[in-house]
């Protein structure tokens, strides 16, 4: 066994479906972090939580502002995390970390919610819209911040990785 096999923040082929793990869950986040975020705003906005849940299921079923299509644009920056993990992978001889995988995940979800709650405060309780050009954040957020956001957190997981 060599010291690399040992190794916590490395990832051996063995053990190279762990980075695949944290995809998922920045999948499953990224549908949850909306509702997750209504609900909660509603709650802060002095909605009772039936009554934010509720609204949260009326909310599934409308075309504008449905929090499950608001969603759909923060994939985008997760397909290419794992597309740049993947030439990580192939590019370098030393196995792909863990800690880069979450080190690019955790400026997306973060800057999710960010957008969400931003999104939904104004919102609620009303369930009005607030007009333009609100919602473009859902858009413009994932598309223009988030690799942003990724590649400066892809760095400074690879400096945290290199100081060990």
């Amino acid at each position: 066994m060599t010291e690399q096999d040992g190794d916590s923040n490395t990832l051996n082929p063995v053990r190279g479906i762990a980075i695949w793990r944290v995809l998922v869950v920045g999948v499953l986040a990224t549908f949850l972090i909306p509702a997750a975020s209504y609900w909660a705003c509603g709650v802060l906005e002095g909605l009772a939580p039936v009554t934010a849940l509720e609204y949260l299921i009326e909310q599934y079923g409308v075309r504008r502002q449905n929090p499950a299509l608001s969603a759909i644009p923060a994939l985008l920056p997760l397909v290419l995390l794992a597309a740049v993990l993947a030439v990580i992978r192939r590019m370098t001889a030393k196995p792909t970390s863990l800690v880069l995988a979450i080190g690019g995940l955790a400026p997306q979800l973060a800057l999710q919610i960010w957008t969400n709650v931003g999104f939904w405060s104004i919102y609620l309780p009303t369930r009005s819209y607030p007009g333009y050009p609100h919602g473009l954040e859902f858009v413009i957020v994932p598309l223009f911040y988030t690799p942003v956001a990724m590649a400066l957190g892809l760095f400074i997981a690879h400096i945290a990785l290199r100081r060990q």
